[in-house]
């Protein structure tokens, strides 16, 4: 997983600079559908200091994640004041839903990005929230409703969605087929997977084979 780093100027109000100790992630949905809504363009966005005070650590699309603000500095993205525990304790990490886009990707993509924070910086995934949590703003919108499920998804399980195949879960995961496979034993027919059916996406290494015994050694394997 690529992070691209592309850092906002200190001398803008997006850009606070006060130190920070991670302790929470925070999930956002951009809100802004528009074509051309994607990473670099909420990137130039901010960079412009068209935002005002309001900042983030990364946004994420389908192809791109770009971070704005180091993760030891506050951002104001929480909507809980200045010292605010959301605004001075958590990640922000802001999802893409541009039309032009693919939105599964790009929410595989913050899955990904989530996990690795969590273990950088030692988060547990019960403070992977909402932004709705701190300020009681509905948001990510398009997650709210699906939360557990999310959340799920962070810890390895993906649940099937109408479309999906294998070929596309494993690429969106940035796993391959055999991958899947080899963690669900249960798949028996890869090519018919149903709506709700659960799978894991975690990386499972195949199992080295025994060396077998040379025929002149079979009596001595006896011995031991």
């Amino acid at each position: 997983m690529k992070i691209i780093q592309g850092f906002i100027p200190g001398n803008l109000r997006a850009r606070p600079g006060r130190k920070m100790e991670p302790k929470f992630i925070t999930v956002h949905n951009t809100g802004n559908t528009n074509k051309g809504a994607n990473a670099r363009g909420h990137a130039e966005f901010l960079k412009a200091g068209k935002s005002g005070s309001t900042g983030w650590h990364f946004t994420v699309d389908d192809k791109e994640i770009i971070q704005h603000i180091p993760a030891g500095e506050n951002a104001y993205h929480a909507d809980d004041g200045a010292d605010g525990p959301g605004n001075t304790t958590s990640i922000g990490i802001e999802i893409c839903e541009n039309e032009d886009g693919d939105y599964r990707k790009a929410e595989a993509n913050a899955v990904l990005l989530i996990r690795h924070l969590m273990a950088e910086f030692k988060i547990p995934v019960e403070n992977v929230v909402q932004h709705r949590y701190w300020s009681g703003k509905y948001c990510p919108h398009r997650i709210i409703p699906r939360w557990a499920e999310f959340i799920e998804t962070i810890q390895g399980t993906y649940t099937v969605k109408e479309g999906d195949t294998l070929a596309a879960i494993a690429g969106r995961f940035e796993l391959t087929m055999e991958e899947i496979v080899l963690a669900n034993p249960r798949l028996k027919d890869p090519d018919r997977l149903s709506v709700g059916d659960k799978i894991k996406i975690t990386k499972v290494e195949p199992q080295a084979r025994p060396i077998p015994w040379p025929p002149c050694l079979t009596g001595l394997k006896r011995l031991f």
